[in-house]
């Protein structure tokens, strides 16, 4: 997985990514994930970047 939001996002962004993934590089993660474990991934990314008022795609 990787991201791209404004510097001021990354560590929010990053520490949700954390729970989930291992970190590889700057906004770069990699891992295996189970279906569920991505859908509460996915779940608390959308609610985060809602919370910021971030258009995700």
């Amino acid at each position: 997985m990787f991201y791209d939001v404004n510097e001021q996002r990354v560590n929010k962004v990053f520490k949700v990514c954390k729970k989930y993934l291992s970190h590889y590089q700057r906004s770069v993660f990699k891992g295996q994930i189970t279906p569920s474990s991505l859908l509460r991934l996915t779940n608390e990314l959308k609610k985060l970047l809602k919370k910021m008022k971030i258009r995700y795609v």
